[in-house]
């Protein structure tokens, strides 16, 4: 049984640039994965209906402070460069953990041919928690180059921590971007010919998708509208196409409007589509990838569409009577959109041992063709003869080949209340927020709605220093703009939920496990779309402090202190130049964050603000790779 979800490989726009000479370009070699054990693993996945991969990840530390080299350009800029290698790799590509470039700072993917150049990705690309990965270049070769200003090199982080290695599905490597163009099997039968002039509204809200999800694909889903009609980015797919992606991976969705050709021909060149990068996690038919129930997803889109996608909120029913003719709009094999139609009553069916969850659905010939779903179509929209949703595509047996088969939509009257009693598990609580109770719901132009603002996602804790297991941090979202949806990530994971809260509370509460810092990213979304923000180890747990040294402690001194704090550094390894000094109230509110000061060889001083109260604070010290944290009575 094939799951339609048709993988991709990402490979960006060509641009010019500066190009090291690379005669001299140091190697960083990546051992290449065992491939039979990768094809193994792929035959298990296809079992469990998980997206089909056509790369994988190899974990790796690559910091540019200590693999590379560096020179200067002589215009100011000092550049590094670094030749990353994986022997049979069919493209790579790179994944950052610490990803930070400053102003003016350009940063270069490109093959030793310089031939396939992906960037160049500025401070615009910057994302608040470090996180990025760049576009796939073909080939087992990738150099890495950066040039940045002489004087904001101290500001410059960069750690490479995944490398995606592709090793099959070459073809869209081809081109220097994510096209697909006619990558489909020649019955499909394109969106603008006869068949689609009823279905232009219908049409609009479609959308080809690329995932990421432990490696890349492309799927098909639409813009759904809900009863405020507030034009909330709901977007609907197949669950199979990747519920169970860390939300960084979700960030980097791809959300692909107006990918289709202007008539029945096919175009003689790549159509231009207008995009949507982003999107977060809201309910699914299950909790991981593996097909579940109806197999549902329904994410929101980072922003709405712009103007420009004439972009259209698709209308839905959940009733449970099958329609008896209609359409599929997909994008089969990532192509341009294409369109199938049906003739007879759709059939109410098992998938994957779930009763009743499913459409069935035969396709005819039509004057342009015989539309079937292949690779690629999964999560896209089946319509009903008034033109609204009843499922999305989870896959089946058509194809060119065999055009009378079947296939099965996850049913929408199923996904929206009966795969589970949480909120995260129906589309009831989003595409009905207001309890209305509608059957059905017609759809909405996107020209129609009010320019929205992104929420402005804020939040505290009440205690940023609790005891191990015995105290209760509340986490408090003070987020602007009117957000409706929160969803909380922290890390590392030894903690709990408590007082009937959970990751998904406006408030949730929270003790912990186990010593450490904790970082708490929040996820806040409104009719607009969705942000978020990420306090990096915001959260101490168990009074980690200067006493924990078991050799070369460091020393804080006077404590209480009045005006002036002194630390010696003792015979710890410190970058001086890069090391801060802050202090917070309990409550965790900065009031000092400055550069610290050479009081002598180990010693360093700040002055304390003069208009604070006594009272107890906690000073912390970092230079990036070493933190220290104690309290300190100020007494004046």
């Amino acid at each position: 049984m094939k799951r339609l979800l048709l993988p991709l490989c990402f490979s960006g726009l060509l641009f010019s640039g500066l190009l090291s000479a690379q005669s001299n370009v140091p190697v960083f070699t990546v051992t290449a994965p065992d491939l039979s054990a990768v094809q193994a693993e792929d035959e298990e996945r296809n079992k469990q209906g998980m997206m089909y991969r056509i790369g994988v990840t190899i974990p790796v530390q690559l910091d540019i402070h200590e693999t590379g080299e560096w020179f200067s350009d002589g215009n100011g800029n000092l550049v590094y460069h670094v030749k990353i290698y994986s022997a049979g790799a069919l493209g790579l590509n790179l994944s950052f953990d610490q990803f930070t470039l400053p102003e003016k700072a350009e940063l270069r993917v490109y093959n030793p041919e310089t031939n396939m150049i992906m960037g160049p990705y500025t401070s615009v690309n910057n994302e608040e928690d470090g996180i990025m990965s760049t576009a796939i270049v073909k080939g087992d070769y990738v150099i890495l180059e950066v040039a940045v200003p002489k004087d904001a090199v101290g500001d410059l982080k960069l750690h490479v921590n995944e490398i995606g290695y592709f090793y099959r599905q070459v073809d869209p490597f081809e081109t220097q971007d994510t096209r697909a163009l006619g990558d489909s099997d020649p019955c499909e039968v394109n969106v603008n010919c006869s068949e689609g002039t009823s279905w232009t509204d219908e049409n609009r809200g479609v959308a080809r998708v690329l995932v990421k999800d432990g490696g890349w694909g492309y799927c098909s889903g639409s813009l759904v509208n809900n009863t405020a009609g507030d034009c909330t980015p709901y977007f609907l797919l197949a669950q199979h196409c990747g519920a169970g992606a860390p939300a960084s991976d979700f960030r980097q969705w791809v959300f692909y409007f107006k990918y289709e050709g202007p008539s029945c021909s096919d175009p003689a060149s790549e159509p231009t589509s207008s995009n949507v990068t982003g999107c977060v996690r809201v309910a699914a038919s299950g909790t991981a990838s593996t097909v579940t129930k109806s197999d549902f997803l329904l994410v929101i889109l980072k922003g709405r569409p712009v103007a420009a996608a004439n972009a259209y909120y698709n209308g839905w029913s959940r009733s449970t009577s099958a329609s008896t003719s209609g359409v599929g709009i997909h994008h089969p094999a990532g192509d341009i959109k294409k369109i199938s139609t049906y003739s007879s009553t759709l059939a109410s069916t098992t998938w994957d041992g779930t009763p009743n969850s499913h459409w069935r659905v035969y396709w005819v010939a039509t004057t342009n063709g015989h539309g079937v779903t292949e690779g690629g179509s999964s999560g896209s929209p089946i319509f009903n003869s008034a033109g609204l949703i009843v499922g999305d595509l989870s896959g089946g047996a058509s194809y060119c080949t065999s055009p009378n088969s079947p296939d099965s939509y996850g049913k929408f009257s199923y996904s929206w209340s009966s795969c589970g009693s949480t909120p995260q598990l129906k589309m009831e609580p989003w595409l009905d927020r207001g309890a209305v109770g509608s059957t059905t719901l017609t759809g909405l132009n996107n020209s129609t709605c009010a320019a929205g603002t992104l929420p402005v996602v804020e939040f505290n804790a009440s205690n940023i220093y609790p005891l191990v297991s015995t105290e209760i941090v509340t986490l408090t979202d003070v987020t602007t703009n009117a957000p409706f949806y929160w969803q909380w990530y922290i890390t590392p994971a030894t903690y709990s939920y408590t007082g009937g809260t959970n990751a998904y509370s406006q408030n949730p509460q929270v003790t912990f496990s186990a010593t450490g810092n904790y970082t708490v990213t929040l996820y806040a979304a409104n009719t607009a779309g969705y942000n978020y923000k990420t306090k990096s180890a915001y959260i101490h747990v168990g009074g980690i402090g200067f006493e924990e040294e078991e050799e070369n402690p460091i020393v804080m001194y006077p404590n209480p202190a009045k005006d002036i704090l002194y630390v010696n550094l003792g015979n710890n390894i410190w970058d001086i130049d890069h090391t801060t000094i802050s202090m917070m109230d309990m409550t965790g509110k900065y009031v000092l964050v400055q550069q610290m000061i050479g009081a002598g060889a180990n010693t360093v001083s700040v002055n304390i603000p003069e208009n604070i109260a006594n009272g107890f604070y906690m000073v912390r010290i970092t230079d990036g790779k070493n933190t220290k944290t104690e309290k300190l009575e100020v007494f004046k």
